[in-house]
């Protein structure tokens, strides 16, 4: 264990150096999709369906919205990681993320 201290001590901070990058770059994608959130392409019929509802390109914003705030949860998730109390809240990590799991599904079924 010893002999591969400083092994551990690159990794951690290279964990670190990608945390932060990583984080800087989906902060900025979390910030479109805030606005993103507020304003529909074309706006919304009397109904209040959007208008370009049937329109492809609408499903391929709505797509790349999904995928956008799936980053938002990864800068949750690299925020932990440079939290210093990682090691502490760890199992907390994990129950968050099954409980993540059990209710996506339920949420996007309904």
């Amino acid at each position: 264990m010893e002999k591969h201290e400083p092994l551990f001590k690159d990794a951690r901070q290279w964990i670190k150096e990608t945390s932060q990058s990583c984080s800087a770059v989906a902060v900025l994608v979390a910030t479109v999709v805030f606005a993103a959130a507020y304003t529909i392409p074309g706006g919304a019929n009397d109904n209040g369906f959007p208008i370009f509802l049937d329109n492809p390109i609408f499903i391929v914003f709505t797509v790349m919205y999904v995928v956008a705030l799936c980053n938002i949860l990864a800068v949750c998730i690299f925020a932990l990681v440079e939290f210093p109390l990682y090691v502490a809240v760890k199992g907390c990590v994990r129950t968050i993320l099954k409980t993540l799991k059990k209710i996506i599904p339920r949420f996007l079924l309904n």
